[in-house]
């Protein structure tokens, strides 16, 4: 990852899904490099933790797409910070993330008035205070997947 944030600075659209040895470690060599990044997929990266996607937030603060599906140590934590730093966020898939709570779905409302799709499906903590906040704060919201959520 070192090499590819050295050599590829202009880099805005990266797909590391299922990439299993991917780590924060990985991530943050990545985007101290890579500030560019407008989408970052990570479908699947169960090593990615918190840190990992603290750091991704606060060196690419352009981000507009993300998917998290699977990364099942993200938390509440990861989420509040994504959305203070990355308000152009209009693309979010936070399913099968366990850890995650209305806590979530209320930043995300907060900071993020552009989200247009929420993809989160068997997130199974979002209650209707959450869903209530996207409602009230994200106008442009246009596809939900809330499958295996209620």
């Amino acid at each position: 990852m070192k090499n590819l944030s050295k050599g590829c600075s202009l880099l805005t659209h990266i797909n590391l899904s299922w990439c299993e040895l991917l780590t924060d470690n990985g991530v943050e060599a990545l985007v101290r490099g890579c500030r560019q990044l407008r989408s970052f997929l990570c479908k699947g990266c169960r090593q990615l933790t918190d840190r990992g996607v603290t750091c991704l937030a606060r060196y690419c603060t352009n981000l507009e797409a993300i998917n998290l599906h699977e990364c099942r140590n993200i938390t509440d934590d990861a989420v509040r910070e994504l959305s203070e730093q990355c308000p152009r966020l209009h693309y979010v898939c936070l399913s099968n993330c366990p850890n995650l709570t209305d806590a979530s779905l209320v930043t995300l409302a907060q900071h993020c008035p552009l989200l247009s799709v929420l993809e989160c499906v068997a997130c199974t903590h979002f209650t209707d205070a959450g869903f209530q906040a996207l409602a009230k704060n994200c106008r442009l919201l246009e596809k939900m997947d809330l499958e295996e959520c209620l």
